[in-house]
């Protein structure tokens, strides 16, 4: 008896506190479940916030917190739609309002937010959260001036936040005031004041001033104070993938992949990490694994077809932007997604420079998408791209008259005029959006780049250095920088200025790679192995620093100490495709031609789309006198999926072997079209021109072939080859 009160007493313990984990009303469950979704627990968080629908079914707070579910998800476009169908039955729901404008304003759907900040401001929201959502916007509008003097007319009412002091820096940065910026800045880091929410933008100040690695140990530590919130770990590897720090986001990735399988946000993380890393196939098939999961997420359906763009697979980014499409008009979706998901179709061809699909798609829904600056901007640049010179100026027309006083509609119509050759409009615009916003990046790189396409280097650099010392460490501005020096030839201020670059960003490896390629073109190659050192003693467990290392030795055809740094990779990571890739290239520079095969064919089995594979097994199978149908399908395969010139000319000399002129001289004159300084390309064209009769042709590109430093048995080859003509 005794013992079954005791049972029943635990029971009544363990009832009590599983009730005590929330109060028992819709706010509390609410709560509860935001404390679960926190914690990763999707699922769990997802049940409370059905269960407030069944037991209160006149509360916003079940559709609330399945729209912030979407948010961390950035399943954006589902969380929109949910917040206008909440906003609509729950019409003085005030934080829904909130919500809805932020989201607005991450799509860049301002004039959306703007009237949904307005109705917070009339719903008594708190004046000084309305006002900084207020001056954010019209940042982002680029209204400079309007916001200027909002934030002006609050200090003078003594209203401060730190979002608004976060606004401050950023406009005192519009105005040149870098060093007063930068004070700002710093001020908000050493009070820790704003919390988790403002971290990145606060980092973004700091990157866009240069202090990549602030903005780093940033991103770490609130990363490492937050570790009881899952989605903002996963925020703060997104930021680090931003600023290129791949290896500390990698990190925070291993922390978050366990028992993560239903969460999509660390996989879209994982997928931004391979895209950054220059692996688009490799990301593509993470988004392959994940699509089934997530088919009816319309948000996760657009990424993945513009993963599909990137990889170069047409036929599925068009299949899945139009299921996109059809599940946006099946769930009647708002106009203004549907509009989105057209839009994000035509960026993404013309990102990938598929004007020909751009096109076609434009023509198709020109009439039912909105008339605004971007979609207008967009329809002009295909107009362009196509050699439609008339109907792109009218589309022009439209948009000038869109743009007042917005510095970055000046520099993106600079950046259209600059593409299509149109220098002095293009350089109009760049100082319309430099007289507003002195630090406008976009209009400082295309004042750079119509300088340079002049061969005007030093009036570029000189340019460069009045707009502030923190300029030229920006990171968009500095490769251009370091472009610039190289063909100044000044290889001793840019190993200096490299230096300083990497000291400003140590733990973003591209800044090494970067200087590695530099000092290998104009000095030989004396500083590689320093740089290398420096790399790997800043990032000794970064995979990508390794592969680096790696990749240099490998050029280099010293395969013992390549083999050592990609077996470092293999050993944490056995999956690493491009582990598998250096390691096949390595065994085959060691005359492993077995072994060398057979890493490639397992390349390819588990990812069909990996192009430098597939033009490895054509080339051996050429060397090797294998089956000319396998040679073929292995190079067609490469040219489809990796731009390499490589992969043309191992075909071209597969047509070579089968007599086959014609096809062979164009491949080869299509190689060097992409690299026309390769001698190597330029005796194969030439060799090919003679097999079809050219012989003037032949003459010319012989003859720039040695020009271009041909050496060995090509030399020899190439020299009779002219005597003979």
């Amino acid at each position: 008896m005794r013992r079954a009160v005791l049972v029943c007493l635990a029971l009544s313990i363990l009832v009590f506190g599983a009730c005590s984990k929330f109060e028992e009303t819709e706010t509390g469950r609410f709560e509860y479940g935001i404390k679960l979704l926190k914690k990763g627990d999707k699922a769990g968080a997802l049940d409370q916030f059905r269960i407030i629908d069944s037991l209160y079914p006149q509360s916003p707070y079940g559709a609330y917190g399945r729209t912030i579910v979407n948010e961390k998800e950035n399943f954006l476009l589902e969380s929109v739609q949910g917040l206008i169908n909440l906003t609509g039955k729950h019409e003085d729901f005030l934080p829904g309002y909130r919500s809805l404008a932020e989201l607005y304003l991450r799509l860049g759907w301002f004039d959306p937010a703007m009237e949904t900040a307005a109705r917070c401001r009339q719903m008594n929201m708190d004046k000084t959260a309305t006002a900084d959502l207020i001056i954010k916007i019209l940042m982002a509008k680029g209204e400079l001036k309007k916001a200027e003097s909002l934030l002006d007319s609050l200090k003078s009412l003594s209203v401060s936040s730190p979002g608004l002091s976060l606004s401050e820096a950023r406009l005192r940065i519009n105005r040149g005031d870098f060093s007063q910026a930068l004070k700002i800045a710093r001020d908000i880091r050493r009070q820790e004041s704003g919390g988790k929410d403002l971290v990145v933008e606060l980092g973004r100040i700091y990157a866009d001033l240069g202090w990549v690695d602030s903005a780093a140990a940033l991103y770490r530590k609130t990363a490492e104070q937050n570790r009881d919130d899952y989605f903002a770990q996963a925020e703060m590897a997104e930021a680090l993938i931003e600023i290129s720090y791949l290896g500390d986001a990698q990190k925070i990735l291993k922390r978050l992949t366990k028992d993560s399988l239903d969460v999509y946000r660390v996989h879209d993380v994982k997928i931004r990490l391979l895209e950054k890393k220059g692996e688009p196939f490799e990301a593509l098939k993470l988004g392959r694994e994940m699509i089934p999961l997530f088919a009816d997420e319309i948000s996760a359906v657009v990424r993945y077809a513009g993963l599909c763009v990137k990889a170069g697979d047409a036929t599925n980014a068009q299949r899945f932007i139009e299921n996109a499409g059809s599940y946006a008009v099946r769930d009647s979706l708002d106009d203004r997604i549907q509009d989105e998901i057209a839009y994000y179709q035509l960026k993404s061809y013309m990102g990938e420079n598929n004007w020909l699909m751009a096109d076609a798609v434009m023509q198709r829904n020109q009439e039912q998408m909105p008339r605004d600056f971007n979609t207008l901007y967009l329809f002009a640049d295909i107009d362009y791209a196509a050699n439609k010179r008339t109907e792109a100026e009218i589309i022009v027309q439209e948009i000038s008259a869109l743009t007042g006083d917005n510095p970055f509609h000046h520099a993106a119509l600079g950046e259209l005029y600059n593409r299509y050759d149109s220098v002095r409009v293009a350089e109009i615009y760049f100082d319309k959006a430099l007289e507003i916003d002195k630090y406008n990046i976009s209009a400082i790189l295309g004042k750079m780049s119509l300088a340079a396409k002049q061969s005007r280097y030093q009036e570029a650099l000189e340019f460069l250095s009045r707009q502030g010392e923190y300029a030229g460490f920006n990171s968009r501005i500095f490769p251009e920088k370091a472009l610039l020096l190289k063909k100044s030839g000044r290889y001793d201020l840019l190993a200096a200025y490299m230096d300083t670059v990497i000291t400003r960003g140590p733990g973003a490896i591209p800044r090494y790679r970067l200087a590695l390629r530099i000092d290998i073109e104009m000095n030989g190659g004396k500083r590689a192995e320093e740089l290398l050192e420096k790399m790997l003693k800043a990032n000794p467990d970064d995979s990508d620093a390794n592969l680096t290392a790696g990749e240099y030795y490998l050029a280099r055809a010293d395969y013992d100490k390549a083999r050592d740094y990609v077996e470092r990779v293999q050993k944490e990571s056995p999956e690493n495709s491009r582990a598998t890739l250096f390691m096949a290239q390595i065994e085959e520079g060691s005359g492993q031609i077995i072994r060398a095969s057979e890493l490639y064919h397992k390349i390819i089995t588990e990812d069909p789309l990996n192009g430098p594979a597939y033009g490895a097994l054509a080339r051996i199978t050429l060397e090797q006198n294998g089956d000319m149908r396998d040679i073929m399908n292995f190079g067609r395969q490469a040219i489809k999926y990796d731009p390499n010139p490589e992969h043309l000319v191992t075909l071209g000399r597969a047509f070579m072997k089968q007599s086959r002129w014609k096809a062979a001289a164009r491949h080869f004159e299509l190689a060097l079209e992409k690299a026309p300084d390769k001698a190597e390309y330029a005796y194969y064209y030439g060799q090919a021109l003679i097999k079809e009769g050219e012989v003037v042709k032949a003459r010319e590109y012989l003859t720039q072939a040695l020009n271009k430093g041909l050496s060995g048995a090509m030399k020899t080859e190439a020299e009779r080859a002219l005597q003979k003509l």
